[in-house]
């Protein structure tokens, strides 16, 4: 098969982030959320890292905002205290900008940017919860592909995916 998609390589700077999750949880009462962040770190710092978070809600107002201490070469999580927010589901896709900006030495060294939904998801039985309530999924993701051919697929692998799907 080989590489089907784009490929890009990227520069970082010696002291850089490695991983950046955010993960959504919601308090007993359904409103109030915090944000987990599990943080990596890669390389050797002449001085303690910290890095500025700053969430900004769906309608542009700032959320949060601190700076947090951070060791560098390793792996941490941070917990982030929101309060009441906007749910995220297909309908309402309310989505919070996460920034992230990495500084050593009083410099920024590297920022980082995504966009964040909270929503809980969940699994009681056979159903599929999004925020406590029931979503129903229909179809299949298909991609043609032969683990001998590539791209190019014979008849008789078609036979036996359909049979795999039954």
């Amino acid at each position: 098969g080989g590489l089907v998609r784009g490929l890009s390589l990227v520069a970082l700077p010696p002291v850089h982030l490695t991983r950046l999750h955010s993960q959504t949880r919601f308090a007993a009462n359904g409103r109030d959320a915090s944000l987990e962040l599990l943080l990596g770190t890669a390389g050797q710092a002449g001085a303690p890292l910290s890095l500025d978070v700053t969430l900004t809600g769906p309608q542009g107002d700032e959320v949060h905002r601190g700076a947090y201490a951070l060791a560098a070469g390793s792996d941490q999580t941070l917990t982030i205290q929101v309060g009441p927010v906007q749910k995220w589901d297909a309908e309402h896709p309310n989505l919070y900008r996460l920034e992230a900006r990495l500084i050593d030495a009083g410099q920024v060294i590297e920022g980082v940017c995504q966009k964040i939904g909270f929503r809980e998801i969940q699994r009681a039985g056979n159903r599929l919860l999004v925020n406590g309530d029931e979503v129903k999924l229909r179809g299949v993701c298909r991609h043609d592909i032969s683990p001998h051919n590539g791209r190019t697929v014979t008849d008789d692998e078609l036979r036996a995916d359909v049979r795999l799907f039954k």
